[in-house]
């Protein structure tokens, strides 16, 4: 999230139209990027409006949004950020110095878009046998929240914790 002058965080809700556009519903400055900051924002939008009960939320990799987004909207659907997800990966990618970074990069996003469990599976056992490194990194950081962006998943309704 962006930044004001004043420290505080700038959140901003944004829809997609029925012509595929992207636009910004609401906005909010909150003095802590907490959970309970968040929280207050989602239940002043659902006071405005009840169509965001069971929306589609697209966020970042983090827990603190996406807790909020589950105590206050339990039945919205949450999915990570392709773009955000991808950006991590590649960066770890190039902080571990993956030689072969092109297969490896192959192998990521097809993890990302498989239409089947069995597919995702045989994708990460691949990158296990291929990339040992790298699937040590998912293992502890990703795999275990896989269907906030494994597309063939439902969506869980548990809370997440940041790994330590």
């Amino acid at each position: 999230m962006p930044t004001s002058s004043s420290c505080s965080k700038v959140y901003t809700l944004a829809i997609v139209d029925s012509e595929g556009r992207g636009q910004p519903v609401a906005h909010a400055l909150l003095a802590h990027e907490d959970q309970q900051h968040i929280e207050l924002f989602l239940r002043d939008v659902l006071q405005w409006t009840t169509a965001v009960e069971s929306a589609i939320f697209v966020c970042d990799k983090d827990f603190v949004e996406i807790n909020a987004i589950s105590g206050v909207l339990p039945d919205a659907k949450i999915f990570l950020c392709h773009f955000h997800v991808m950006k991590a990966f590649t960066d770890k990618m190039k902080r571990l110095c993956i030689t072969d970074a092109t297969s490896l990069l192959t192998l990521v996003q097809k993890m990302l878009r498989c239409g089947s469990e069995e597919t995702f599976k045989t994708t990460v056992e691949t990158i296990r046998n291929e990339f040992p490194t790298f699937h040590a990194y998912l293992d502890d950081n990703w795999l275990p929240h896989h269907a906030l962006f494994a597309p063939w998943c439902p969506t869980p309704r548990q809370s997440h914790q940041q790994p330590t």
